[in-house]
C-alpha cells in the first residue's frame, strides 16, 4: 500500500499591509487609514471640480467662451482624477477608468452645448422712411428725368410678377407736364384731382440694391360728393412696388392717382423687404411713416377721378399704359452769326430755337431787326444753311488776321473748306448727342474732333491760332445744364465760334 501524504494545510491569506514611503522612512498604513486618505483626496478633487463648474457658469454668463471652456477642461481633469482614485483597488480598474473618462468627456461636451453662447451680433436694420405729401395736378416733370406713377385701380393691380410702376420719360431739355394735354383738358374747371407724392428715403449708411413694398388699397362708393369708410369686411387690394437702388441719404419718388369713379384709401405698410449692397439674402426692415402737418390727412381717401383717362383697363386683369414720354421741342441754337443777304423767317410751329447775338445785314425793314418772336421759332433749313456757311463783311479788330499757308494749300478758299468741314462735323456730334444722350460717346468724339481741328489750324494758320483754339474754354452759364454731356456740347459750340471767326476772316481777305 502506497504511503499517502497529507496535503499541506496553508493558513488563511492575510491582507497585505499598506505602507507610505516618505524619503528614508516607511510608514505602515492600515486599510482603514488608506480609505480615509483616499476619501479626503477624492473630496478635494471633487471640490476643485465644483469650483471649476461654478466658474464655467459665471464666465459663460458674461459670454466669455474661451475662458469658460478652459474651466470646463479642468472640470473634466479633476473629475477623472477622482475616478482614478476611486478605482485604484478594482480588479478591472483600467477598463473602468477608460469608460469613466469617456463618459465624463461626453458629459462635458453636452454641458458645453447646453450652456448659452453669444449670438452673432446682427447690425441694426437700415432706417428707411416713407413720406406721403400732396402734389399739384398736373404734375411737373423736370428736364431729363422720369416720373413714376402708381395708378390706383382695381383692374390694374401690381403684383410680384408685374409690379413695375408706370413711367413718363422726359428726355427733353425743357420741363413737361403729365398727363397728356387731352387728359388735362378733360377735367372740369371745378373738378379736383387728388395727387400724392410718395418718397422712400434711405437714412442709413448702407446702400440698398433693391426693395419691395406692399401697399394696401381699399375702395368704397362715393355718395353725394363724399366718401364713406369702407366696410370692415372689405378685402384690401395689395399693390406691390419694386424700389430701385437707393444710395445712403437718397430717395426714390413716385406719385399716386386715383383713376376710378370710387373713393380709394392707400395704406402704407410698416415694413419693407430690402436687399442691401453686398448681401445675397433680402431682409425685412421697419418702414417708418413720416408725420404730416395734418395728422388725419394720411387716413383720408382719394376722391373719385374727374378725368377721362386714356388707357385705363375696363376688365380684370389689365395693366393699362405702362410707359409714355414727352414730345421734345426743337432746340436749334443760332448764335454769333452774321446773315448778309438773307432774312430769318419765323413760324409759330417751330419752337425752342434760340437766336442770340446775330447780325442781320439786310433786314426786311431798313434799320430794324427781323421779327424773330423774341428768339423763339425759325425756318430751321435756312438757319442751318446760314449757320454752316457764314459770311462776315470784315474782320474783328481784336483778333489777328489769319493767313493761309500758301505753300501747303495755295489759297484761303481751300482752308475755309477744311474749317467748314470741321464745323459741320462738330454740329453733327452735338446733334447726335441730343438724340441719344450718350455722354461717353460725345466725350470720345469731341477729343478726336478737337485733335483734328488743332492739327489743321497748326498746319494751315500757324501755332498761335492752334493755341487760341485749344485754350478756348466754356464760359459759365447758369441757364445751361450741368450734366457732363451738356458741358461738352457747350464747349464744342464755343470752339465752333473760334473756327467760324477764322473762316470768316479768311473769307474777308479774298475781297
Amino acid at each position: 500500500m502506497a504511503h499517502q501524504i497529507d496535503p499541506e494545510i496553508l493558513p488563511p491569506e492575510q491582507p497585505q499591509q499598506k505602507s507610505l514611503q516618505l524619503g528614508p522612512w516607511v510608514v505602515p498604513l492600515k486599510p482603514k487609514t488608506v480609505r480615509a486618505l483616499k476619501g479626503v483626496a477624492v473630496t478635494a478633487l471633487l471640490g476643485w471640480a465644483g469650483w471649476f463648474f461654478q466658474n464655467f457658469l459665471q464666465l459663460r454668463g458674461v459670454v466669455n467662451i474661451l475662458a469658460s471652456r478652459v474651466n470646463l477642461a479642468f472640470l473634466w481633469i479633476f473629475c477623472f482624477l477622482a475616478c482614478w482614485l476611486l478605482t485604484s483597488g478594482a480588479v478591472r480598474k483600467v477598463l473602468y477608468r477608460i469608460c469613466l473618462g469617456v463618459l465624463l468627456l461626453v458629459l462635458v461636451l453636452c454641458l458645453d452645448w447646453w450652456a448659452p453662447k453669444p449670438l452673432a451680433a446682427n447690425p441694426p436694420p437700415p432706417f428707411i422712411t416713407v413720406k406721403v405729401s400732396p402734389s399739384a395736378f398736373p404734375v411737373s416733370v423736370a428736364p431729363r428725368t422720369t416720373l413714376y406713377i402708381l395708378p390706383i385701380h382695381p383692374y390694374q393691380t401690381f403684383t410680384d410678377a408685374a409690379s413695375h410702376l408706370h413711367e413718363f420719360d422726359n428726355s427733353c431739355g425743357e420741363e413737361h407736364l403729365w398727363p397728356t394735354q387731352e387728359e388735362i383738358n378733360s377735367k372740369p374747371p371745378n373738378g379736383y384731382e387728388e395727387v400724392r407724392r410718395i418718397e422712400v428715403t434711405n437714412h442709413s449708411q448702407d446702400a440698398i440694391e433693391s426693395g419691395r413694398i406692399a401697399f394696401s388699397v381699399l375702395y368704397n362708393e362715393a355718395f353725394g360728393g363724399g366718401c364713406m369708410s369702407p366696410p370692415a369686411s372689405s378685402a384690401p387690394q395689395e399693390d406691390v412696388i419694386f424700389v430701385p437702388a437707393i444710395d445712403p441719404g437718397k430717395s426714390f419718388e413716385f406719385v399716386a392717382v386715383n383713376q376710378t369713379n370710387r373713393c380709394a384709401w392707400l395704406i402704407a405698410p410698416t415694413t419693407i423687404r430690402i436687399r442691401k449692397a453686398n448681401d445675397a439674402t433680402p431682409i425685412n426692415a421697419p418702414l417708418k411713416l413720416e408725420p404730416t402737418v395734418v395728422s388725419t390727412w394720411l387716413s383720408s381717401p382719394f376722391g373719385p377721378t374727374t378725368i377721362k383717362w386714356v388707357g385705363v383697363p375696363i376688365k380684370n386683369p389689365g395693366y393699362g399704359i405702362a410707359r409714355s414720354g414727352a414730345s421734345c421741342q426743337s432746340a436749334n441754337e443760332i448764335t454769333h452769326n452774321t446773315f448778309p443777304e438773307m432774312d430769318v423767317t419765323t413760324t409759330e410751329k417751330s419752337q425752342g430755337n434760340k437766336l442770340q447775338d446775330n447780325l442781320f445785314k439786310n433786314p426786311v425793314v431798313p434799320g430794324q431787326m427781323p421779327t424773330a418772336k423774341n428768339g423763339s421759332g425759325a425756318n430751321t433749313a435756312e438757319i442751318y444753311k446760314a449757320q454752316t456757311r457764314n459770311q462776315y463783311p470784315g474782320g474783328f479788330p481784336d483778333t489777328p488776321w489769319p493767313i493761309a499757308n500758301t505753300v501747303l494749300h495755295g489759297t484761303n478758299a481751300s482752308v475755309i473748306d477744311q474749317l467748314d468741314h470741321l464745323i459741320d462735323e462738330a454740329h453733327k456730334i452735338v446733334a447726335d448727342f441730343r438724340k441719344d444722350h450718350n455722354a461717353q460717346s460725345i466725350q470720345e468724339r469731341e477729343k478726336t474732333w478737337e485733335a483734328e481741328s488743332t492739327s489743321a489750324l497748326k498746319a494751315n494758320l500757324g501755332q498761335s491760332f492752334a493755341e487760341e483754339f485749344d485754350e478756348k474754354e466754356l464760359a459759365s452759364d447758369p441757364n445751361r445744364l450741368n450734366t457732363e454731356g451738356s458741358k461738352i456740347c457747350n464747349l464744342i459750340d464755343a470752339k465752333i465760334d473760334v473756327l467760324s471767326i477764322f473762316a470768316n476772316q479768311l473769307g474777308a481777305t479774298n475781297h
